[in-house]
């Protein structure tokens, strides 16, 4: 699971993910190795001598937090007088140290302190973010997995994908035909990586409207009322409706 980066004259985040509380690793791995600046490490590796900033971030858990609220500190119990660009930061949350980690190059170390040093409580339960698979071509499985590293550093813990007939139902071959849907063993995949980084999926259909791409075909001809609606209050369509339902 280690990343093997260097970045020249660049800056360096630090995780030992031995000490990270084993509810967070699969998600911290997935952002460590997938981070698009590349400047996060799992290990200290052989060439740190060439990277010019080093943060050790270590996470625990602190019982005396709220829901929806977290903490970054830097750690007190750490002497950084002899190198200021090394610092060991105790952390509760990861997305803004990578946005502060763009900023501070230029700072001096008291700057860096204060943006470093901060608790905060999310005004909502819920932060979603409703993702459209259903227009032109469909997200891949690995796209998703991209947008959701994205998400759980917001802040982001629910993700919709909004699909019309984009995933696969038993025995409706022409469902979804030619779409790029997605099946059910992706929609689990997906799911599974949404809990590791510590955000709900949630798979958004339609069951009257919007099914044109649907209707379109001559076997789907019998369920319309218009080109986009199913014919409601007929057995048939109800029928259709319990299929989708049960994908």
């Amino acid at each position: 699971m280690d990343t093997d980066m260097t970045i020249s004259g660049g800056f360096n985040l630090l995780i030992d993910l031995a000490n990270v509380p084993a509810e967070l690793q699969q998600g911290i791995s997935a952002i460590a190795n997938n981070c698009p600046q590349n400047n996060i490490s799992l290990r200290e590796n052989d060439e740190m001598h060439e990277v010019e900033f080093h943060w050790l971030l270590r996470f625990e858990k602190d019982l005396g937090l709220q829901q929806g609220e977290c903490s970054v500190m830097v750690d007190p119990l750490i002497d950084t007088s002899a190198d200021q660009k090394r610092i060991a930061i105790v952390v509760k949350s990861l997305g803004r140290i990578l946005g502060a980690s763009r900023q501070i190059q230029s700072l001096d170390p008291e700057k860096t302190h204060s943006l470093l040093c901060y608790t905060e409580k999310c005004c909502y339960e819920n932060l979603a973010v409703m993702i459209d698979c259903s227009r032109g071509g469909v997200l891949k499985q690995s796209s998703v997995f991209t947008l959701m590293r994205y998400c759980a550093l917001m802040g982001i813990n629910m993700m919709q994908l909004y699909t019309e007939d984009t995933y696969e139902m038993e025995g409706e071959t022409f469902f979804g035909y030619l779409r790029g849907g997605y099946t059910r063993q992706e929609l689990v995949n997906m799911d599974d990586y949404a809990d590791a980084l510590g955000i709900e999926l949630v798979p958004c259909i339609q069951t009257l409207g919007h099914l044109g791409q649907v209707l379109q075909w001559p076997k789907f001809h019998v369920y319309r009322d218009t080109n986009e609606v199913l014919l409601s209050n007929w057995d048939e369509t109800c029928n259709l409706i319990e299929k989708v339902n049960e994908c």
